[in-house]
């Protein structure tokens, strides 16, 4: 941040791991993580607009309620449901947290249907072209329950003519340089000595 001096910041989700009570060491350092950015940004009088994306319901638990309530000059919002914004002049994005949804069809319609909307797409989720397993997965169940969408790199790249980038998958994954998995902030497990950490 003091190197960059970014214009913003976006965490792809997955900010937190399980449900934790307060006195977790994972209430502590998400807290203090956090903290740390927001002092560092107004140390240095930026402006920097900070987002979460909502991501895996069973490591967030609603638990972005503690960072709603912060006190601070900046600009930070939680993306719990699939939304646009103009984040800055003429910089158009596209948010897409994980949601279980009936039809995915239906629901992103307005969001990836139309050609190079968006500057940027910042996401959380399946891309079938990476998570195949998990695509195949979500194929196979039925239609009448609300399941987690899978996008292909292909309708991303239709509507958005700058970059994609996703959280959910630990390992960086870089799709025709146009759409990436950022991959997990640290190593979680062994085999994972790949490219870590932020864009």
């Amino acid at each position: 941040i003091k190197s960059v001096k970014p214009d913003f910041i976006i965490f792809l989700g997955d900010f937190f791991d399980h449900k934790a009570s307060l006195n977790d060491a994972l209430s502590y350092y998400s807290f203090l993580v956090f903290t740390k950015i927001i002092s560092i940004c107004e140390e240095l009088n930026l402006q920097t607009k900070i987002r979460f994306i909502y991501g895996t319901e069973s490591h967030e638990w609603n638990q972005y309620h503690i960072i709603e309530t912060m006190k601070t000059s900046l600009d930070v919002k939680v993306i719990r449901y699939c939304e646009e914004e103009e984040l800055y002049p003429d910089l158009h994005v596209l948010y897409i947290p994980e949601e279980h949804i009936y039809d995915k069809g239906e629901y992103y319609k307005e969001y990836l249907t139309q050609p190079k909307k968006y500057d940027y797409i910042f996401g959380h989720g399946v891309i079938r072209e990476v998570m195949k397993q998990a695509a195949i997965t979500s194929d196979n169940q039925t239609s009448n329950r609300k399941k987690v969408p899978v996008f292909s790199t292909g309708e991303l790249m239709y509507a958005c003519k700058g970059q994609t980038y996703f959280g959910h998958y630990h390992i960086h994954s870089n799709m025709d340089d146009e759409v990436f998995y950022v991959g997990s902030f640290n190593r979680w497990c062994f085999g994972e000595e790949e490219d870590k950490g932020i864009y």
